[in-house]
């Protein structure tokens, strides 16, 4: 059988069959004919990456008011924080200087994460190559680049994608990030659009990506969709987790609703959230959002 070994050493079974020591069981893009079957023997189908996506509302007040009141003051109190401290936030461009400066600090941001993939690092030429449509949100203190995220603009569609960010360790605590993409949201507004992306994620939280990212951006009023449909991005997958030895406690999944009956799945309808966890009662509210259709919890194959 085919077996993928990815990153953190995870072990993943390609073509559906079970061997020695494996994670997960992932079959791409499932034929209709083979979703039921796939169903009965405890796959989820589930789009291989999630994008989020919030409109940008009529102002920055409107866009807060979404926010619970304990996000609303953090970002207050991070505003504030930063203006004490004498950094300017800037919106400029993007080019040859600023992206090697932003990569520095993104390196650096990367050194203490699992299983972290250096992907702007990886696109840098390419970012460079389309700088126009590109803008950077920018905290300098003192003249020195201390946090950043760079955004794009979407030919094809009425949106502006937050693609990258990335703080010193001593502002990685102190909301920065979220003062940066409400700054973002805010130029994107500027410019006239109308719904702006908080990234794509590959839709397994537990792994490259960990669960609290899924609760922060969920705190920041995004939503999370299928990226096949969404933005005609990536592919569904029907997959089966077999043990958490090497993913993350919990691990965390969007997944497509099954049909009442058990044939087949509905894309049309809210993504359904499962937790897979060796905790027999999990604390489930850091995981809570409205988009989610419903929430799953999964204790067994979890050894």
């Amino acid at each position: 059988m085919a077996i993928l070994t990815d990153v953190g050493g995870v072990r993943i079974g390609l073509d559906g069959e079970s061997a020695p020591d494996l994670d997960l069981l992932r079959l791409r893009e499932p034929s209709a004919e083979e979703i039921p079957g796939l169903l009965a023997t405890g796959y989820l189908i589930r789009p291989s990456e999630v994008t989020w996506l919030a409109p940008t509302g009529a102002g920055a007040g409107e866009f807060l008011s979404r926010l619970s009141g304990k996000d609303r003051q953090n970002i207050r109190t991070a505003q504030k924080s930063l203006a004490a401290s004498g950094a300017r936030i800037e919106i400029g461009t993007v080019h040859e200087q600023f992206m090697d400066e932003f990569l520095t600090l993104y390196a650096r941001a990367l050194e203490g994460m699992t299983n972290a993939i250096p992907v702007a690092i990886k696109q840098r030429d390419a970012m460079l190559a389309d700088s126009d449509a590109y803008f950077a949100v920018a905290v300098r203190e003192a003249g020195r680049l201390v946090a950043a995220c760079l955004a794009v603009r979407d030919a094809g569609r009425d949106l502006v994608r937050i693609r990258f960010s990335a703080a010193e360790a001593h502002l990685r605590g102190a909301s920065v990030t979220r003062v940066l993409y409400l700054a973002a949201i805010d130029e994107a507004r500027s410019r006239g659009v109308g719904r702006v992306s908080l990234g794509t994620d590959l839709n397994l939280y537990g792994h490259i990506v960990q669960p609290g990212l899924f609760s922060f951006k969920v705190r920041l009023g995004f939503e999370a969709h299928s990226s096949p449909l969404a933005i005609d991005h990536g592919h569904d997958l029907a997959e089966r987790i077999i043990s958490l030895r090497r993913l993350g406690e919990p691990t965390l999944t969007l997944a497509y609703a099954t049909r009442p009956d058990g044939t087949g799945i509905d894309q049309f309808t809210p993504l359904h959230l499962h937790v897979f966890t060796r905790e027999t009662a999990p604390d489930l509210r850091p995981y809570r959002a409205t988009f989610v259709g419903g929430v799953t919890v999964h204790h067994s194959g979890t050894a």
